[in-house]
């Protein structure tokens, strides 16, 4: 099945002032990494190495990372 390079998987939105700073925490499990399946019908995940970005947008990538899907 073709997938997508890049699949926006969370966001949110965070208004701060010039200078501040705020943690913002995300948990991305196995659901996050399952797509449906039209000829399994139903959700799958698939094995492998998958990379995890985060920014401030996807032309500012701040952060990456790997997760492992067995």
């Amino acid at each position: 099945m073709d997938r997508p390079v890049e699949e926006l998987k969370g966001f949110r939105r965070v208004d701060l002032a010039p200078g501040e700073m705020e943690v913002v925490h995300f948990t991305l499990d196995r659901s996050a990494m399952a797509f449906y399946s039209t000829a399994k019908k139903d959700w799958v995940t698939e094995p492998g190495q998958f990379e995890v970005l985060v920014g401030s947008s996807s032309r500012d990538i701040r952060l990456k990372a790997h997760y492992f899907e067995r």
